[in-house]
């Protein structure tokens, strides 16, 4: 291991290495026990982490129960053993222990003006290990526990308490449930149930420096490691610094080891009242100063085409060596609703969505180039917006902001319609890239300006485009009727690609490359885990990388791996820093983005065949698990489309795996009425049995909840396609299967107005014959027993014609 960096704030290297640490703005303090020892509490002073130590063996001492360690042991124990017969064993009365906690722990005030200014100072968020309430009641912050969901885009401060709260522990009803972590036992509990608090630790103990502040180097690091469950060797520790702030300088070997083994690089010694005076009075980084909607500003400048790139045009249609920075506006062809979506620019919010590289983002930069006359930004997919952005995008005044695909949660999206009004008080427009499923979301009257962008080209457009190809020589151009996506395929194939570049499409070699290099190992089983989620989710913040990592086995190699998997998958994946308020709300400073989805899920349906159903379907499972504990939409890895994608297009891989998937989850999302939908439709879109789809029909009564709105509309549209399904796939049709086809029609078209762009969507292609619906019309024309159903059958003939 590296020697230990001795530094003390009285010398001029000291300071200026902690005002190095703090101009990075990445510093994150760890606080301890130290920290609010002896501060005014309810009923007396907080104890210090050995005061506490005897006052937890003094109660075990003095119960007058049998059963209990006899004194000695009791003296020999250490904080660890001794929270567990305290706090867990029948020993020490609850209501005695919640008097203690009450007194001791809570109404705590910070005395110190300097603690105070050292709290204020601007931390991204904060750790500690108390379960006193000083912290949060100075910031009026908001507290992180264990065991407990919570809102990771607030604007107001976190304080991260990884050994629970006094005030909860007061208020628990038994002894079971005192919701602190000092235990063995409770620690083992807390590795198991408490992921989305640890993996945040666990990525910024790898990603940010850190300050131990009021750390006991006699057992609260010891305590904090386990915690963690983090293992330290001296090949893990990164560039980031971890260090020791302490009033007296560990002098001995054991000290030092001690240090080391906790991956602790360098020492600070301190007069405390200095240090806090010192950081409160440190002006916080200009690079981070200001609202956080300024460092997306949008120019050309920044985002132009290098003058040097040759074939500028077809290297952005074909993504070959292009930035997802660059403006497209020069580049792509314009799209034929374009002029009736600028037509609506004046409008608070616009909505343009569509399908995966449908060309949303080439639409958003034609729109900045287009109002040059405002203030512009730009926010990113990579980016993951926080509450204080959105409410800075509601505030600023004659702007135009552009938020791309992903770059908002949904509840932030409702904020912003909800605030539309207010926007366009403010004479500013917000565009907002929208997927078809999130677009759901919204009713119809929210979004009047809503603008689809479609997966495939119009005449006009494909002719645009096979005139800008004609200069090159191709045989074969952008092919009408078909996909961006399988046209990208076919032009990428194309000999002229591999004599322009020199080579052939480097996607396709790059695909050829990992699809047979792979190898179906303990690290391949993470990279195709990997794969599934990026393929999914389009990113996946350096916190959840790791989780995956360590629930692969592979914690251990976690950093180095993440840039390694980059370089190798490029340039279908990339990395980059996390914006700041990212690094907030995810805890983590860098992203690893998808670029190319169609090219990583051609390598996915190989290697999935390769496998095989049971293996890929164990995969997605074992994915789900490790990221429900920690992304509140880790769902969205079981939605049908999703798994539909990752499958090779065979019912003994894509049929066998997605059909285990859903059953093999069905003990934890049993409850869930979109696992029921989910499930239903993946039987629609697989299945010809009659058997089958009557199941499909039953999970979709489940899926039909009251409380869950926009899940029961979609779910009736689903029973009906899949009672449609069976009307046609039945040799001997009888008179009760068209009737109850037809009412579960009639029924989804009159849920018609809580999801119309859903629902019409659906439905669109019953015109030309292509779905059921018309075939049960026509069914229920020739038999005069459904005479009774006629006012039906027109309704549902109307609602054909006018889709």
């Amino acid at each position: 291991m590296s020697e230990l960096g001795i530094y003390r704030l009285s010398d001029d290297s000291g300071r200026t290495f902690l005002r190095g640490l703090l101009a990075t703005g990445r510093c994150i303090p760890f606080i301890g026990a130290g920290f609010t020892a002896g501060e005014s509490a309810r009923q007396g002073e907080v104890p210090s982490g050995e005061e506490f130590t005897e006052l937890m063996r003094s109660a075990l001492l003095k119960s007058p129960v049998e059963n209990k360690p006899s004194d000695q042991s009791l003296k020999d124990y250490g904080f660890q053993e001794l929270a567990d017969e305290y706090f867990r064993e029948e020993i020490v009365d609850v209501k005695e222990i919640k008097e203690t906690l009450n007194a001791l722990f809570t109404k705590v005030r910070i005395s110190s003006e300097a603690k105070r200014s050292f709290l204020r100072w601007q931390w991204d968020y904060l750790y500690t290990l108390n379960i006193d309430d000083a912290i949060e009641h100075e910031l009026d912050a908001i507290k992180v526990l264990p065991y407990k969901n919570f809102a990771r885009h607030e604007s107001r401060q976190f304080v991260y308490k990884l050994h629970g709260d006094a005030t909860d522990a007061v208020t628990a009803g038994s002894r079971v449930e005192i919701p602190v972590i000092f235990g063995t036992a409770d620690y083992v509990q807390s590795l198991v149930s408490n992921q989305a608090l640890l993996s945040a630790f666990r990525n910024d103990l790898a990603e940010r420096h850190f300050l131990f502040v009021g750390c006991s180097l006699s057992d609260e690091l010891a305590i904090l490691f386990t915690l963690a469950g983090i293992k330290i060797s001296g090949s893990d520790i990164s560039a980031n610094k971890r260090v020791f702030v302490t009033s007296s300088l560990p002098e001995n070997y054991e000290q030092k080891k001690k240090l080391r083994k906790y991956g602790i690089t360098d020492v600070l010694v301190v007069d405390y009242a200095d240090f806090y005076a010192f950081i409160g009075s440190t002006p916080f980084p200009s690079s981070a100063k200001g609202s956080p909607l300024e460092q997306y500003s949008y120019s050309q400048k920044n985002h132009g085409v290098p003058a040097d790139l040759q074939y500028p045009f077809l290297r952005y249609l074909l993504q070959i060596a292009w930035s997802g920075h660059y403006d497209s506006h020069n580049v792509a062809i314009n799209r034929s609703n374009l002029t009736s979506l600028e037509e609506s620019i004046n409008e608070p919010i616009v909505v343009v969505w569509g399908r995966r590289f449908s060309g949303r983002t080439s639409v958003l930069h034609s729109i900045l180039h287009k109002f040059q006359n405002r203030r512009r930004f730009f926010i990113p997919t990579s980016a993951s917006a926080s509450d204080a952005l959105i409410s800075d995008i509601c505030r600023v005044k004659d702007s135009l902001v552009v938020l791309d695909s992903d770059a908002a949660q949904i509840s932030h999206l409702h904020r912003l319609i909800k605030s539309a009004e207010d926007i366009r008080e403010n004479k500013s427009t917000v565009v907002i890239a929208s997927s078809r499923s999130l677009l759901t979301n919204f009713s119809s009257s929210s979004l009047a300006a809503n603008f689809e962008c479609v997966e495939k080209m119009n005449p006009a457009e494909a002719a645009a485009i096979n005139h800008r190809l004609e200069e090159y020589g191709f045989s074969k151009g952008w092919e009408l009727g078909k996909k961006h996506l399988e046209n990208l395929f076919s032009i990428s194939e194309s000999p002229v690609v591999k004599g322009l570049f020199k080579e052939k499409s480097k996607l396709f070699n790059n695909v050829e490359r990992l699809a047979t290099n792979w190898r179906d190992s303990n690290v391949g089983r993470f990279e195709l885990s990997l794969l599934f989620y990026l393929a999914t989710r389009q990113r996946i913040y350096s916190r959840y990388y790791r989780t995956l990592a360590k629930e692969h086995g592979l914690a251990h190699v976690s950093s180095t791996h993440f840039d390694d998997f980059a370089i190798n998958w490029a340039p279908f994946v990339e990395i980059e820093d996390s914006d700041r308020e990212s690094n907030k709300s995810e805890n983590s400073t860098r992203v690893m983005l998808c670029n190319a989805n169609a090219w990583v899920l051609t390598v996915m349906r190989r290697l999935t065949a390769k496998i095989g159903a049971i293996e890929s379907a164990s995969m997605v499972v074992r994915t789900f698990r490790a990221m429900s504990a920690i992304d509140d939409r880790a769902f969205e890895l079981l939605m049908f489309d999703s798994l539909n994608a990752i499958f090779p297009d065979t019912e003994t891989v894509r049929g066998a795996a997605i059909r285990q998937i859903y059953k093999d989850l069905a003990p934890q999302l049993a409850s869930d009425a979109d696992y029921w939908l989910q499930r239903a439709k993946s039987i629609y879109y697989l299945s010809k049995d009659e058997y089958e789809l009557r199941m499909g029909v039953e999970y979709c009564q489940k899926s039909i909840v009251k409380r869950y709105r926009k899940t029961s509309t979609n779910a009736k549209l689903t029973r009906a396609n899949l009672l449609g399904k069976i009307c046609r796939i039945k040799t001997v049709l009888e008179d009760v299967d068209v009737i109850e086809a037809i009412d579960a029609y009639t029924e989804a078209i009159a849920s018609r107005s809580e999801n119309p762009l859903y629902i019409d969507d659906l439905l669109r292609k019953s015109d030309s014959g292509k779905s059921y619906m018309n075939f049960v019309c026509n069914a229920a024309s020739d038999r005069p027993v459904l005479l009774l159903k006629r006012h039906e059958v027109n309704a549902i003939r109307a609602y054909i014609k006018g889709i």
